[in-house]
């Protein structure tokens, strides 16, 4: 995968793999060898995994047609980034990305155990919120790491996956605040300061009209 050092012992992960499943599961299993057999299917020697650059974003269909049962049935697209050994500076490392969007769940592998997993429902997820995994004791020592993001979506609705980082939560911790100020907070104050200014407008508007009275 592509990894640039930056000054401080952080990996910018910018290229990953792709791989398109046959699974139809909305379940994120806790671990990956709970996985269903159109899952299972990436283990094969011969399984396609394209290689993409981050961020990478699947477009929606402009005109998706109605599929029977599309609801209980989930679009998954897995995504697989390589961690080497010489990256683990430190025992408490975190998985930060920026920005991600699924129209359904999402989970986040590290070395077949599941390390996080969205919450709420498949359109509410906190998808504007930057993932932030820790990897405290799914790690081993000398030897590479891999990381598997599970996408699964409502069909035709497309997702979207940010470059990553890899870090000590001392290094990524301002940057994973910031983001989270400005996409999750910033957005909530500013629909708090419409709301008061409609009252104050809507006040204004009776105190004029009883004053014409």
């Amino acid at each position: 995968c592509g990894l640039a050092r930056a000054q401080s012992p952080v990996l910018h992960i910018t290229e990953a793999q792709m791989w398109s499943s046959s699974s139809t599961t909305w379940m994120q299993p806790a671990s990956m060898a709970e996985l269903d057999a159109g899952d299972s299917a990436m283990n094969a020697a011969d399984t396609d995994w394209q290689p993409i650059r981050l961020p990478h974003a699947r477009p929606r269909a402009p005109w998706p047609r109605p599929v029977q049962g599309a609801a209980d049935r989930a679009e998954v697209q897995w995504y697989r980034m390589h961690i080497p050994a010489t990256a683990f500076t430190t025992p408490q490392l975190r998985v930060y990305a920026p920005r991600w969007q699924a129209t359904g769940t999402l989970a986040v592998y590290v070395n077949g155990q599941r390390a996080w997993q969205s919450r709420g429902d498949r359109a509410w997820n906190n998808f504007n919120h930057p993932l932030w995994v820790d990897l405290g004791g799914l790690l081993h020592p000398g030897k590479d790491a891999w990381v598997y993001v599970r996408m699964a979506n409502q069909p035709n609705t497309g997702g979207a996956l940010s470059s990553m980082w890899v870090g000590s939560t001392a290094d990524l911790l301002p940057s994973w605040r910031w983001r989270t100020f400005l996409q999750t907070a910033l957005p909530t104050y500013w629909r708090g300061s419409f709301l008061l200014l409609g009252f104050f407008a809507l006040g204004i508007a009776v105190w004029l009209r009883l004053n014409r009275r």
